[in-house]
């Protein structure tokens, strides 16, 4: 269960097993109204939101995101433009934001992995879309 407004948070914390912590869309879809809550600042605002209403069964939840946008490759500054082309987001926005992850090599997988640790992530949720993209990724982490 999943979502990004506090009410829905709420309610996964407290019945779900897996919760994804999603940016709001209450719109409806993506727009400049979007960025802020597509930042990591509103990933970790969102997370205490989860912990505080898990209570003790915090530290048996599974915290994930969505992947929107990947870019695995050494020219992050092309994909951010192409990206920031697309939507109505800021650029500066989109270089904060799990919703885009650029990763630059499959040797910088295994730091972006202690990143998504670091966030307290059990998994990633990837687009069908950027599977085959991210599969030397997925190589890179198991090896280490």
């Amino acid at each position: 269960m999943g979502g990004g407004s506090s009410r829905v948070l709420a309610l996964a914390a407290q019945h779900a097993d897996d919760i994804s912590i999603l940016p709001s869309l209450r719109s409806g879809r993506p727009g400049a109204h979007h960025s802020p809550e597509a930042s990591l600042e509103a990933f970790h605002r969102k997370s205490q939101w989860v912990q505080q209403h898990a209570g003790p069964r915090w530290p048996t939840t599974h915290i994930s995101t969505q992947v929107f946008f990947l870019h695995v490759g050494r020219d992050k500054s092309v994909y951010l433009d192409r990206i920031a082309s697309k939507l109505p987001l800021p650029r500066h926005r989109l270089a904060d934001s799990l919703s885009s992850w650029p990763v630059k090599s499959r040797r910088s997988a295994t730091s972006s992995g202690h990143v998504n640790s670091s966030l307290g992530l059990s998994y990633l949720l990837i687009d069908r879309a950027h599977v085959h993209a991210f599969a030397p990724v997925v190589e890179a982490l198991a090896a280490s």
